[in-house]
């Protein structure tokens, strides 16, 4: 699929029941296969019945790197769970658990999905930590972190 313009979305929403924030990103397949066979001689095949035997390793990597959460400073742990193909079939969806124990201070995150392969992608995000606090980020060059207090 040929698209005129870069962008993902991520969704983070915090569970008080699972003292975790559950992320839901979605990236245009293209976009990601490009980015993450990179490196590779071959392509990864995404969410495909010939996808690589690594790619869930890989996916899993990158996100580690590109997705970050940190509470007052401290750096916190994230889980991938893994992924699954979009309804139209052009982008994936790949989800992320972040325990949170404690819920007090400043939650931040840094964003910087494909950021270093196309000068104009744009990366939506949006944090819910309750009905009432919500923020709403457009990460970029430049523009890689944003922050939402408890």
């Amino acid at each position: 699929m040929v698209h005129d313009f870069h962008l993902s979305k991520c969704i983070a929403k915090y569970s008080e029941s699972d003292s975790t924030l559950q992320v839901s990103i979605h990236i245009f397949l293209d976009d990601f296969e490009k980015v993450l066979s990179k490196d590779l001689d071959e392509n990864l095949f995404l969410c495909t019945d010939k996808e690589n035997s690594e790619a869930e390793e890989i996916v899993s990597i990158y996100l580690e790197k590109t997705v970050q959460f940190y509470l007052n400073g401290e750096k916190l742990p994230m889980n991938y769970l893994g992924k699954e193909i979009s309804n139209d079939l052009a982008a994936v969806w790949c989800y992320l658990e972040v325990p949170i124990s404690r819920c007090s201070g400043t939650l931040e995150m840094s964003n910087t999905i494909l950021l270093e392969t196309f000068d104009d992608q744009r990366n939506i995000t949006s944090i819910q930590l309750s009905e009432n606090n919500k923020e709403h980020f457009m990460f970029e060059r430049g523009a890689e972190t944003g922050s939402i207090s408890f």
